[in-house]
């Protein structure tokens, strides 16, 4: 646990009762009752923290008045060999890999997606032919069927764990697909097109 929760856990925020706050490392940058201010005027602090690939911003959102904790990530800009730029939501998820270490990687929220995939190579490297189910079964989906095993990992979004149920695609050429099964039961996940943010709350 890192230290901004320890310091959530144990100080006191009753002042900012019914309001959602803006926490970078231990101070509250902004409140506001509306989630979107509270994001949008924090971001305008010098002290938000931008991620490695200078693109996103991850800002947690805390609601006082429910103890709940809101995980925030933008969207991923992207242009097409058209030319069209596209925007698609994106989070960033810890994957436990067999040796101890956690890995981070970005992966697209599908909220049509049943399960949670990665591509051959990427499976390879989390270990997965040592934990994963031999048998290979076929998933469909928009781009077709392909051959897939079933493997049980931890994950971790934000500080929060749980056991997500993943399907190792046995070809390389997919996306790192973030499904229903499993990340959807432990939160509950808003997507908001016209801000561009992808919200996980997690389901206490």
């Amino acid at each position: 646990m890192n230290e901004s929760f320890k310091w959530f856990a144990t100080v006191d925020l009753s002042e900012y009762e019914d309001k959602y706050i803006s926490i970078v490392g231990t101070e509250v940058v902004f409140a506001d009752e509306d989630p979107e201010i509270a994001y949008e005027e924090a971001k305008k602090s010098i002290l938000i923290r931008k991620l490695s690939s200078g693109r996103f911003y991850q800002v947690i959102l805390l609601s006082s008045g429910e103890g709940n904790i809101m995980i925030e990530f933008s969207y991923r800009c992207e242009v097409l060999p058209s030319g069209i730029t596209i925007y698609r939501p994106v989070a960033k998820v810890y994957i436990h890999k067999t040796n101890g270490d956690w890995i981070p990687e970005y992966f697209y929220v599908d909220s049509g997606a049943d399960y949670t995939l990665v591509p051959y190579r990427m499976g390879r490297f989390l270990g997965l032919e040592s934990i994963s189910v031999l048998d290979i079964t076929e998933m469909g989906g928009i781009g077709g069927v392909i051959g897939v095993r079933t493997a049980v990992v931890p994950m971790k979004i934000g500080e929060y764990e749980f056991d997500c149920t993943i399907m190792w695609a046995q070809i390389e050429r997919v996306p790192l697909l973030l499904g229903r099964q499993d990340v959807f039961e432990y939160f509950e996940i808003t997507f908001r097109q016209r801000t561009k943010k992808v919200i996980f709350k997690w389901n206490s």
